[in-house]
């Protein structure tokens, strides 16, 4: 009966594979944040969150 289990080692590899493909995304996400240009940051930073007619539309919805 057990003639016929083939054992494969390919199952092993799985999670060091996802977790350099992980590793490898968040490396990638934070050198690009640190290298980004000081205008970009400042611009991004000043970006509103939302827009005023979604703010006034929050308010009269709760009246």
């Amino acid at each position: 009966m057990f003639r016929r289990v083939i054992l494969e080692d390919w199952h092993m590899w799985v999670p060091y594979i996802c977790f350099a493909l992980t590793f490898a995304a968040f490396i990638l996400i934070v050198l690009w944040a640190v290298f980004l240009k000081k205008s970009r940051v400042d611009y991004e930073s000043r970006l509103p969150l939302e827009d005023d007619t979604d703010l006034k539309d929050i308010t009269t919805n709760q009246n």
